[in-house]
């Protein structure tokens, strides 16, 4: 299988909000596991606690995996292929750049909400 094959896979077109909804899953039960374990109350770092830490290091890296599946999409663009790869490429990076912007919107709140309140 080639490279350019394989970026034109049907798969592309659900990577991002797989990633996303990975993300969202991994947000909430650590949110809750830590909660309950009182992790909000365990400074770390200066006024963070390693809840929030936590909490800080699933959305940074959510946001990347969708990044780099954005950056995959965008260098198939570049490349030749089949029409129909190519049609399947431009609609999987529209869905991925529409996750990538979902993650940090919904995701970015744990920046700055309070949590286990």
């Amino acid at each position: 299988m080639s490279r350019t094959s394989f970026l034109g896979q049907p798969f592309f077109l659900v990577a991002g909000f797989s990633i996303w909804a990975v993300g969202f899953l991994a947000l909430y039960a650590l949110l809750s596991v830590g909660c309950a374990y009182g992790w909000n109350e365990i400074v770390v770092v200066g006024s963070f606690s390693l809840l929030r830490l936590q909490l800080v290091a699933v959305f940074i890296v959510s946001l990347a995996a969708c990044a780099g599946v954005v950056a995959a999409l965008l260098a198939r663009r570049r490349g030749g292929g089949k029409a129909s790869e190519h049609f399947l490429a431009i609609l999987a990076l529209q869905a991925s750049l529409a996750a990538l912007v979902a993650t940090f919107f919904t995701f970015a709140g744990v920046l700055t909400l309070s949590i286990c309140d």
